[in-house]
């Protein structure tokens, strides 16, 4: 029985390979195709060209998905995720300031001033506005 479930995983993962190869040697690709890279049902995968999210276009009477706005939008999302492909969010994730560090940054721009003889903080902003 395992060994059933063995050769299963290896198929699914054969298939993913030679899904995303063929995908990185063209330009666009199908709703269908981007139904089986994110493992979605046909009406999620409508529901998600139809929200203007990446590039889309329509190629012989077939809607195609611009591959590049595509990865794009996949590196800053982290909702959806390849079948057994790379984790979703990769750019969001490197540009994303961690709350600790926005916290001591804070921190460190509140000035101390005095203002018609009484203490108070004011920060950065503050004085901006």
């Amino acid at each position: 029985m395992s060994e059933a479930k063995d050769l299963t995983e290896i198929r699914q993962q054969i298939q993913q390979r030679s899904a995303e190869q063929k995908l990185t040697q063209r330009s666009t690709m199908s709703v269908p195709e981007m139904r089986k890279l994110l493992g979605l049902k046909k009406t999620d995968s409508y529901w998600l060209v139809h929200k203007n999210l990446f590039k889309t276009q329509i190629i012989g009477g077939m809607m195609r998905i611009d591959l590049e706005s595509f990865e794009k939008w996949y590196a800053n999302q982290v909702k959806y995720k390849k079948v057994g492909g790379e984790e979703p969010g990769k750019e969001l994730r490197e540009n994303l300031i961690h709350l600790r560090k926005l916290q001591i940054f804070w921190e460190y721009m509140t000035v101390t001033c005095t203002i018609f003889g009484k203490m108070k903080s004011w920060s950065i902003l503050q004085w901006i506005l």
